[in-house]
Protein backbone atom coordinates (compact mmCIF):
# COMPACT_ATOMS: atom_id res chain seq x y z
CA UNK A 1 0.00 0.00 0.00
CA UNK A 2 2.92 2.20 1.09
CA UNK A 3 4.44 1.34 -2.44
CA UNK A 4 1.51 2.38 -4.35
CA UNK A 5 1.21 5.46 -2.36
CA UNK A 6 4.05 6.88 -2.87
CA UNK A 7 5.48 5.39 -6.23
CA UNK A 8 7.13 8.43 -7.51
CA UNK A 9 8.31 5.77 -10.85
CA UNK A 10 6.04 8.15 -13.53
CA UNK A 11 7.30 11.56 -12.24
CA UNK A 12 10.81 10.30 -11.73
CA UNK A 13 10.78 9.70 -15.86
CA UNK A 14 9.18 12.59 -16.78
CA UNK A 15 11.99 14.52 -14.29
CA UNK A 16 14.75 12.43 -16.57
CA UNK A 17 12.96 13.16 -19.89
CA UNK A 18 12.53 16.85 -18.53
CA UNK A 19 16.33 17.15 -17.58
CA UNK A 20 17.66 15.72 -21.02
CA UNK A 21 15.39 18.10 -22.68
CA UNK A 22 16.71 20.94 -20.60
CA UNK A 23 20.20 19.98 -21.57
CA UNK A 24 19.59 19.78 -25.15
CA UNK A 25 18.39 23.61 -24.97
CA UNK A 26 21.23 24.37 -23.27
CA UNK A 27 23.49 23.10 -25.52
CA UNK A 28 21.56 24.86 -28.35
CA UNK A 29 22.49 28.18 -26.34
CA UNK A 30 25.90 27.68 -25.89
CA UNK A 31 26.12 26.86 -29.66
CA UNK A 32 24.15 30.30 -30.74
CA UNK A 33 26.60 32.23 -28.41
CA UNK A 34 29.55 30.32 -30.31
CA UNK A 35 28.08 30.95 -33.45
CA UNK A 36 27.32 34.50 -32.68
CA UNK A 37 31.48 34.74 -31.60
CA UNK A 38 32.79 33.66 -34.71
CA UNK A 39 30.67 34.48 -37.77
CA UNK A 40 28.83 38.14 -38.68
CA UNK A 41 25.13 37.72 -38.00
CA UNK A 42 22.52 40.01 -37.79
CA UNK A 43 22.40 41.05 -33.89
CA UNK A 44 18.59 41.18 -33.98
CA UNK A 45 17.85 38.00 -35.42
CA UNK A 46 20.85 36.69 -32.76
CA UNK A 47 19.21 38.60 -29.98
CA UNK A 48 15.70 36.93 -30.54
CA UNK A 49 16.79 33.26 -30.88
CA UNK A 50 18.30 33.92 -27.72
CA UNK A 51 15.63 35.11 -25.89
CA UNK A 52 13.28 32.15 -27.28
CA UNK A 53 16.10 29.73 -26.10
CA UNK A 54 16.68 31.64 -22.72
CA UNK A 55 12.88 31.72 -21.88
CA UNK A 56 12.42 28.06 -23.00
CA UNK A 57 15.64 27.32 -20.50
CA UNK A 58 13.49 28.94 -17.84
CA UNK A 59 10.02 27.29 -18.41
CA UNK A 60 11.83 23.91 -18.31
CA UNK A 61 13.62 24.77 -15.10
CA UNK A 62 10.13 25.67 -13.41
CA UNK A 63 8.82 22.47 -14.73
CA UNK A 64 11.44 20.37 -12.99
CA UNK A 65 11.52 22.12 -10.10
CA UNK A 66 7.47 21.20 -9.68
CA UNK A 67 7.80 17.76 -10.68
CA UNK A 68 10.89 17.67 -8.20
CA UNK A 69 8.51 19.11 -5.71
CA UNK A 70 5.72 16.20 -6.75
CA UNK A 71 8.38 14.19 -6.10
CA UNK A 72 8.58 15.16 -2.59
CA UNK A 73 5.05 15.12 -1.90
CA UNK A 74 4.29 11.51 -2.44
CA UNK A 75 7.34 10.56 -0.68
CA UNK A 76 6.02 12.60 2.28
CA UNK A 77 2.88 11.25 1.35
CA UNK A 78 4.50 7.72 1.68
CA UNK A 79 6.15 8.26 4.98
CA UNK A 80 2.80 9.52 6.28
CA UNK A 81 1.22 6.47 5.27
CA UNK A 82 3.77 4.11 6.71
CA UNK A 83 3.64 6.44 9.96
CA UNK A 84 -0.43 5.98 9.80
CA UNK A 85 -0.21 1.67 9.60
CA UNK A 86 2.67 1.53 11.80
CA UNK A 87 0.10 3.38 14.09
CA UNK A 88 -2.80 0.82 13.51
CA UNK A 89 -0.31 -2.38 14.11
CA UNK A 90 -1.14 -1.30 17.52
CA UNK A 91 -4.82 -1.77 17.36
CA UNK A 92 -5.86 -5.16 17.89
CA UNK A 93 -9.17 -5.07 17.16
CA UNK A 94 -11.95 -2.46 16.61
CA UNK A 95 -12.26 -0.16 19.17
CA UNK A 96 -14.41 -0.46 21.91
CA UNK A 97 -14.08 2.07 23.80
CA UNK A 98 -12.08 5.84 23.22
CA UNK A 99 -8.01 4.80 23.96
CA UNK A 100 -6.00 8.12 24.08
CA UNK A 101 -2.85 6.67 22.18
CA UNK A 102 -4.60 4.87 19.23
CA UNK A 103 -6.12 8.57 18.81
CA UNK A 104 -2.91 10.33 18.89
CA UNK A 105 -1.44 7.33 16.31
CA UNK A 106 -4.79 8.20 13.65
CA UNK A 107 -5.42 11.80 14.31
CA UNK A 108 -3.15 15.04 13.46
CA UNK A 109 -5.64 17.51 14.48
CA UNK A 110 -9.39 18.22 15.13
CA UNK A 111 -10.78 21.82 13.53
CA UNK A 112 -14.13 22.78 14.29
CA UNK A 113 -15.62 25.14 10.87
CA UNK A 114 -17.89 28.07 11.25
CA UNK A 115 -20.06 25.94 8.89
CA UNK A 116 -20.51 23.80 11.88
CA UNK A 117 -18.68 20.68 10.36
CA UNK A 118 -15.74 18.85 12.01
CA UNK A 119 -12.56 18.51 9.97
CA UNK A 120 -10.37 15.23 11.20
CA UNK A 121 -6.95 15.81 9.90
CA UNK A 122 -5.12 12.40 10.09
CA UNK A 123 -1.99 11.64 10.17
CA UNK A 124 -2.08 9.63 6.52
CA UNK A 125 -2.27 12.84 5.57
CA UNK A 126 -6.42 12.52 4.72
CA UNK A 127 -8.92 14.64 5.88
CA UNK A 128 -12.86 13.49 7.25
CA UNK A 129 -15.73 16.04 7.39
CA UNK A 130 -18.01 15.73 9.67
CA UNK A 131 -21.16 17.31 10.15
CA UNK A 132 -22.08 18.58 13.49
CA UNK A 133 -25.92 19.50 12.96
CA UNK A 134 -27.51 21.42 14.76
CA UNK A 135 -26.15 22.55 18.52
CA UNK A 136 -28.70 23.74 21.14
Amino acid sequence: MELMIGNTGILEERLGAMTEQLNDLITQIEQLIQDNAHHARSQEEYSERFEVLNNSIEEKKAEITSVKQQISDTLTRRENVRIFLEGLKGLDSIAERFDIPSWHSLVDCVKIMPDKNIVFHLRNGCEEIVPMGDVQ
